[in-house]
């Protein structure tokens, strides 16, 4: 080991960690880089000659060091050539050379001393990236506009290895709403989003982004699923997606994409689900266009470009027998704008300017959603980004970024302030609910790389420092009045009363993080720490009384938090890689890697009373029989039947939260393990296979307590077993499940400590087996298969009530108490009854170049159906109201095999500097009309079957045939 790590390096690692004592970067991936090596035909390096950079931007000019070496950084991802000359020995030049996002292109140039000579190198750089550690894809841009897709990033996210949606999007019957995110076991709160460099995930909705794109603007989009890089915070994926830039040529197009309801199969269902849905969810129009210019101010100094697109995307949701198509309209409006500047030699500017809209009528649409009770949504976007790129020498760079996001949006019901209601089959009626909210975000950020030698060890060493800072406002009324009637939970009725949500948050982001990738010969290590800072708080805020029982649900003064909820944490990253032969084509990797959860909305949310809205359930009987709840129709006198959201049903009047933080709590982390081999069978296809082992500890709970304050938590001894609940599956066979409650004087839940929960840890084990072959001999393929297994493992500690209950909050996913089971995460919305676990898929895209300038594309996506996990809705009279008891797992049903098969059929035509691209995509080719969803509740209260239960919700969207044309200049 001393030959390879010599004093000097050893101290060069101990004066790395004492820099380590402050903490959310994300993967802000955004451009690429070229190292590379002069070499005389000997192979040795050659000092002191002038490499030349040319293509995107101004050319580049880099002399070599001692060793021959040379190195291009922070380049924007396209071609480039590279030059290099020394007197008395000619020049050589390699084109062809590719950047891509987070991808490091290697290439040797040799120079002969005999001869002065010019010689052109047309091969391109090697597709393996010696220094790569880590796991995910790199889609190109000849890829987004070739490979037929549904045009948005969530599709992308899906065709990495080891990453699940909750939905199926067919053509773009998806489009215009977010996915939830699965990627190797990381929950979707874990995912972030990321404009050129720019961390833009949502705090509010922690995963999410705050705005939808232009897609025809993305130059290349790129997912990453774990690695050593610090400069990664999360487990989940993380999304980087690079837009396109001015360069020294005006370049120019647009688009039009046109999808409509005619050129679509029949949508109509058959079999036993006839009976109580007419059709099922499909495309009623799509119409996507836009354009786009780009091209110099100042030739080799500054450059602009700018885009417009709008995306019309009309749907029709699943639709109930005898009644009308319920419409789901959204309108994706966007503008992105953008300045390069490279005025001095040794500096680069940009300036970024995105705008984007979503206006959505009818949203949450579904057989239990007519249309007067949809939500129609709407609030711009806008993000703005300076950034300053500072080349020191040409062993040191720093970049410097600030970027503002403001992002308000609203929810108003389509049926307007009319008290809504729920019919014995769990249909909403009349109305739904109302939501205002505004997020802005402000980031700053720098981060630097700096390049030297220890003996023979050679040091890239990346350091940076980022603050962001997320405050949180936002009002919800749920239901819409605050008065709702509830048929569905049996007889008698419930009336749901509440007063309006409205908090007042903010969440603050610090991190600082140094890495050192140190390289001798074939070996590559990387080494590096982060650390985080992560602040929540909220601050005092007010909600007004119910209306209807302004006496019992009076107005409360929320005084806020008195501390903030901080998470500190440390989190190594170790890597290495060697290349195997003398060609360095192969590579056998490992990596061990901690990330922590970032703290957000669903965390300090859990801590506020009025985060959304709060209330009371009583028993309620109709007695007019027009379906209002009215004062004289409430059982007050019965008592409450159970409370909703974070309130005290003894005290509803008071303003104290029923949920503390322990502020001593640790952040979720997981550690990651990667094994991995990966070669180049030929120049433009390699292969390879990544093996990845997590492990999620500190998993945060909302775990109850009997008395405020005093940790007298709730434990499985304060439950005793009741009368089994008993039944019927949907197959017809009879099962007998559990059930508990609590003792007999033992305190009814009502209050919560948000903590970590005890005993309890996730595992996640994947193989991912992969290919990429790049464009030559006129086809290119990229595809892989996953197998992945994700489950839970937990003691008596980490169990309250011993009822296999199914959850679905802060991270814990699944069953409550079966250790060994498997772990789902939840979708929401239009896909709430969608649980996200499969346990294999594999996605294939290729492109092939036929004969008269045309193309043939195609995509393929299959995975394990998601589970069903039927439960049982019991509420035991104990004080603990309505819970869901799992009958026969979480994964005991699973739907079926989930397949679609897209292809495309295109032609380029030529006319002058115009070039024309028309095809034809047709997405679903085999007509699958899979089950996506079904109703998991069967029972809806004791020995009360749910009449819909395990009826369909969601079946996939039928094929469709979408015409494509693009002009470019």
């Amino acid at each position: 080991m001393r030959k390879f790590f010599p004093r000097a390096s050893v101290l060069a690692g101990a004066i790395l960690i004492a820099l380590l004592v402050t903490g959310t970067a994300v993967a802000q991936f955004q451009t690429g880089n070229i190292y590379g090596k002069v070499v005389t035909k000997e192979g040795s390096g050659l000092p002191g000659v002038t490499v030349t950079l040319t293509g995107l931007g101004a050319p580049q000019t880099f002399y070599t060091d001692d060793q021959g070496v040379f190195r291009f950084l922070n380049l924007s991802p396209g071609k480039y050539s590279v030059k290099a000359d020394l007197a008395g020995m000619g020049s050589v030049v390699q084109n062809n050379l590719e950047v891509n996002v987070a991808k490091n292109s290697s290439v040797t140039l040799t120079l002969s001393p005999s001869i002065e000579q010019s010689i052109t190198v047309m091969a391109e750089a090697p597709l393996v990236d010696t220094r790569k550690t880590g796991t995910g894809a790199t889609v190109t841009r000849i890829e987004l506009e070739q490979i037929p897709t549904a045009r948005d990033p969530w599709v992308i996210m899906g065709q990495a290895p080891g990453v699940q949606l909750d939905r199926v999007n067919v053509g773009g019957s998806e489009s215009g709403q977010q996915d939830v995110v699965v990627a190797k076991g990381a929950s979707d709160s874990e995912k972030t989003f990321n404009v050129d460099g720019v961390n833009i995930t949502d705090t509010g909705a922690v995963g999410s982004t705050p705005t939808y794109y232009d897609f025809d603007s993305f130059e290349e989009i790129q997912i990453t699923t774990g690695g050593s890089d610090p400069r990664i915070q999360t487990p989940g994926a993380q999304l980087n997606m690079v837009t396109k830039r001015g360069t020294n040529d005006f370049k120019g197009g647009a688009h039009y994409f046109y999808t409509p309801n005619d050129w679509q199969s029949d949508p109509g269902v058959t079999g036993s689900p006839s009976a109580y849905l007419q059709n099922g969810n499909q495309i009623n129009k799509i119409d996507d266009y836009g354009a786009e210019l780009g091209g110099p101010l100042w030739k080799d100094k500054v450059w602009f470009w700018g885009a417009y697109s709008k995306n019309k995307i009309k749907l029709f949701t699943a639709q109930p027998v005898g009644s009308d198509p319920n419409r789901d309209n959204t309108t994706l409006e966007n503008a992105n704008g953008k300045i390069n500047a490279q005025v001095l030699k040794n500096n680069t500017f940009t300036y970024l300017y995105t705008y984007g809209n979503k206006v959505k009528l009818g949203r949450f649409a579904d057989p239990t959603h007519p249309p007067e009770t949809t939500e129609d949504q709407s609030g711009p976007t806008h993000l703005y980004k300076l950034e300053d790129t500072q080349i020191l020498s040409q062993n040191l760079y720093v970049t410097l970024l600030y970027a503002h996001v403001f992002s308000p949006f609203q929810f108003v019901p389509e049926g307007g302030n009319v008290q809504p209601y729920i019919d014995a089959d769990g249909v909403w009626h009349r109305s739904y609910f109302a939501y205002t909210t505004a997020r802005p975000q402000d980031s700053y950020r720098t981060d630097g790389s700096s390049f030297f030698r220890t003996g023979t060890l050679d040091h890239e060493l990346k350091f940076g420092f980022g603050y962001r800072k997320t405050p949180v406002t936002s009002t919800s009324t749920y239901p819409v009045t605050g008065v709702l009637g509830d048929f569905s939970q049996g007889d008698p009725a419930v009336a749901l009363l509440t007063r309006p949500g409205n908090p007042d948050y903010s969440v603050n982001y610090t991190d600082l993080y140094a890495g050192d990738t140190l390289t001798r010969g074939d070996l590559t290590i990387q080494g590096g720490l982060r650390y985080d800072l992560q602040k929540g708080r909220n601050n005092p805020s007010i909600s007004a009384a119910n209306a209807l029982i302004p006496d019992i649900l009076s107005a409360i003064n929320y005084a806020g938090d008195k501390r903030s909820l901080e998470w500190k944490s440390i989190s190594p990253r170790i890597g290495l890689t060697y290349s195997l032969g003398s060609s360095k084509h192969s590579l056998i990797r490992a990596s061990y890697n901690r990330y922590v959860d970032q703290l957000a909305g669903n965390i300090i949310g859990a801590g506020n009373p009025i985060i959304y809205s709060q209330g009371l359930y009583y028993n309620w009987k109709d007695a007019n029989g027009d379906k209002f709840v009215t004062r004289n129709e409430i059982l007050i006198d019965e008592g409450v039947y159970g409370p909703y959201g974070s309130i005290d049903p003894d005290h509803p009047g008071q303003a104290t939260p029923t949920a503390r933080f322990d502020y001593s709590m640790k952040a979720p982390k997981t550690d990651e393990v990667i094994l991995g081999f990966e070669t180049q069978l030929l120049p433009e296809l390699s292969v390879g296979v990544d093996y990845s082992y997590r492990k999620f500890t500190d998993i945060a709970w909302a775990r109850h307590e009997k008395t405020p304050g005093s940790n007298d938590f709730y434990s499985t001894s304060d439950f005793v077993p009741v009368a089994n609940l008993t039944g019927t599956l949907p197959n017809g066979q009879a099962f007998s499940i559990p059930n508990f409650a609590l003792k007999n004087g033992v305190p009814s839940f009502a209050y919560t400590v948000i903590t970590n929960r005890p005993g309890y840890t996730q595992q996640y084990n994947g193989l991912d087996l992969f290919a990429v072959k790049r464009m030559s001999n006129h086809w290119m393929l990229r595809g892989n298969v996953s197998l992945n297994d994700r489950k839970q493992h937990l003691s008596n500690s980490g169990i309250e009530d011993p009822t296999n209950l199914l959850l679905t909050s802060l991270g814990n996913y699944g069953c409550s108490s079966c250790s060994g089971g498997q772990v789902v995460d939840k979708s929401y919305g239009t896909h709430r009854e969608t649980y996200i676990n499969s346990k294999w898929s594999t996605s294939l895209t290729s492109l092939i170049q036929l004969p008269f300038t045309s193309t043939f594309g195609l995509a393929v996506n299959a995975r394990q159906g998601y589970p069903v996990p039927y439960y049982y809705r019991v509420n035991n009279g104990d004080g603990q109201g309505s819970k869901n008891v799992l009958i026969n797992g979480v994964d005991g049903k699973r739907m079926p095999v989930e397949k679609e098969l897209d292809i495309r059929l295109a032609k380029d035509i030529k006319f002058g500097r115009f070039g024309l691209n028309v095809g034809v995509d047709m997405f679903n080719v085999s007509n699958e009309r899979t089950v996506l969803q079904r109703q998991p509740r069967l029972y809806r209260k004791l020995n009360t079957a749910n009449a819909a239960g395990d009826h369909v919700l969601e079946l996939q969207s039928p094929r469709i045939i979408r015409l494509a044309t693009r002009l470019t200049f």
